[in-house]
């Protein structure tokens, strides 16, 4: 098999990354629950993000690689211009990505430039404030920061067409992950054992070096709400999967069986756990004309809390 340079491998990978209290008496199940949450002024918060990504390569010459990354991102919220908006400043704090494989061991750091790959500027993403205009819903109506980061980061394409693209496919990226502690949250009160359904399109980010659409459909469900000593606990199961419908890779998967959890407190009115994850398999071509298996698995844990930092420098 043709071996990759060190930097396509990372790419590959990079692109495949663009997703209780056991025991405790559950509650009646009659009764309704409303889990929707959204961002709300006066909040300073950490989003946080770790994605553990895993390919393995079988048949005559077998190979592994995996990354495990971690995004933390500042949020800062505030009411908007218009009764009922909100104004989420984000930034990202930094960008970690540890890889392994058969014969490669590296580690990309947003505060070491000197780490980076070519095409990914993540030094840059740390570098502008991104804002997002919600609707009382929590729907994000505008964002910007966009062009000031492809400037900043010299991304910028000549070609207005290819700019208008690239332009489009970064703000899809940035605002997915606004968006995701709370997408799988159902848009009106449920009871235990209750489903909903949430179809959307996956982008992937073109500054981890993908711009891979999915559509996504999966079934949600309230499982249960638990008592336990801080509150209940509304815990939610995902199942469904992922199709690829633009930006494949070779290997990629053509679609990835989609699983997950999220742990809800009701009544602090906050996201405990996200757990998700993406399994798949496709094939990929060597240079003797045979196929090899490629099998993927990923796996997405998002945290939303307080922004202690943020917290202290405003006191």
């Amino acid at each position: 098999m043709r071996k990759s340079t060190p930097v396509r491998t990372i790419a590959v990978v990079l692109a495949a990354l663009l997703s209780s209290v056991a025991g405790a008496p559950a509650l009646a199940a009659g009764d309704k629950y409303a889990l929707k949450r959204t961002y709300e002024p006066g909040e300073r918060l950490l989003l946080s993000y770790k994605i553990v990504n895993e390919k393995k390569a079988s048949g005559k010459d077998p190979s592994e690689i995996s990354i495990i990354a971690s995004l933390p991102i500042s949020l800062e919220v505030s009411h908007g211009a218009n009764p009922g908006e909100k104004l989420v400043k984000m930034r990202f704090r930094r960008v970690l990505a540890e890889l392994k494989g058969t014969d490669l061991r590296r580690v990309i750091d947003s505060d070491k430039p000197e780490t980076l790959l070519p095409g990914m500027p993540l030094d840059a993403l740390t570098k502008v404030t991104f804002q997002a205009v919600l609707d009382k819903a929590g729907k994000i109506t505008s964002f910007t920061g966009v062009k000031e980061f492809l400037e900043t980061s010299q991304m910028k394409q000549a070609d207005a067409q290819e700019n208008e693209k690239l332009q489009s496919a970064v703000e899809a990226g940035l605002k997915q992950l606004l968006e995701e502690p709370f997408i799988y949250l159902p848009d009106k009160a449920v009871a235990p054992g209750e489903c909903w359904t949430v179809k959307r399109k996956v982008y992937g980010l073109p500054i981890m070096g993908s711009r891979s659409v999915h559509d996504e459909e999966v079934e949600c469900k309230l499982t249960e709400v638990r008592q336990t000593k801080d509150g209940r606990v509304a815990v939610i199961s995902i199942a469904g999967e992922a199709k690829i419908v633009e930006g494949e890779m070779p290997g990629d998967p053509k679609t990835e069986k989609k699983t997950g959890k999220i742990e809800y407190d009701i009544d602090r009115n906050m996201l405990l756990s996200h757990h998700i994850e993406l399994q798949g398999s496709g094939t990929i071509s060597t240079d003797d004309g045979r196929k090899m298996a490629l099998t993927s698995r990923t796996a997405i844990d998002t945290a939303l809390g307080k922004d202690a930092e943020k917290e202290a420098e405003a006191k």
